[in-house]
């Protein structure tokens, strides 16, 4: 196939409309295919390159929806005849990447994947009193209306479960079923557990977390690696999937957002100020 074949394939491809209502989906333009072959004659494309030009080129079925205070980033997976999964990300302050797997429920079913506003590829304001449960809620059911799910199975993980747990309270019409991975239902019983983890550590790290949070020095490295020996068996099992997972929560532009970590949950998995 010739270049200018390729292109029209491209873009042909990169235009289509899906099957929901009330989205503007954004073309990739001709400048975009000619940058795309610029870099890429002029580079040899390692992975992490290829995720950030990939940053810029919204493929099929992505856009922005316009939400309070921003835009929020969405993915639609898949065409299948069910009833739609709508997944929630955990973090807070994250995106949806850790949430690819769910892709393979995409034959039966559309699979809409959303970065929350701070978070992955939506806009990250600079503005803490933006961080709290019930924007997060609205900016769910803006999310839900745009894309025209007017019936949706809801999938939570992680802090995502309490996002989905504070929405369903308001038993939205259309809900079909809800889907905790990984809940967390009680802060209290949540720090408990994350303690007996902290006790399976090696003492090395369980003294680099004791003495770190003494002297406040929550972004020290060793705090953080610690951090990452509790973490990371919960985030995932699988070891290249986690390694993926990793690289993009320690990505500077679609990682984890601190501000919005740290005013709604803490500084650290083990320094909670939430109640």
């Amino acid at each position: 196939m010739s270049d200018a074949q390729q292109r029209e394939t491209y873009l042909a491809v990169v235009s289509q409309t899906g099957p929901f209502s009330g989205v503007v989906y954004v073309d990739v333009l001709t400048d975009r295919w000619q940058q795309l072959n610029r870099i890429s004659a002029a580079v040899s494309l390692d992975k992490r390159l290829i995720r950030r030009i990939a940053m810029n080129a919204l493929l099929p079925h992505e856009g922005y929806i316009p939400v309070a205070d921003g835009r929020v980033w969405y993915q639609i997976i898949g065409t299948g005849p069910g009833i739609p999964l709508l997944a929630l990300h955990g973090g807070p302050g994250l995106g949806s990447a850790g949430l690819q797997p769910l892709a393979a429920l995409a034959e039966d079913r559309p699979v809409v994947l959303y970065d929350q506003l701070g978070g992955g590829r939506s806009d990250r304001p600079d503005n803490p009193a933006l961080w709290n449960i019930t924007r997060f809620v609205a900016e769910l059911a803006t999310v839900r209306a745009a894309l025209g799910l007017a019936q949706v199975h809801i999938f939570g993980h992680s802090y995502g479960t309490i996002l989905a747990a504070e929405y369903a309270l308001f038993q939205p019409s259309g809900l079909q079923s809800l889907i905790l991975s990984g809940p967390v239902m009680s802060v209290p019983r949540y720090f408990s557990d994350v303690n007996r983890q902290k006790q399976e550590l090696p003492i090395k790290m369980q003294e680099a977390i004791e003495w770190n949070e003494a002297a406040g020095t929550f972004d020290a490295p060793e705090y953080q690696n610690a951090s990452l020996g509790v973490d990371a068996p919960a985030f995932c099992r699988n070891e290249a999937i986690l390694a993926t997972m990793l690289e993009e929560f320690g990505d500077p532009v679609t990682g984890i957002n601190p501000q919005v970590y740290n005013t709604m949950w803490g500084p650290s998995e083990f320094w909670i100020t939430v109640t």
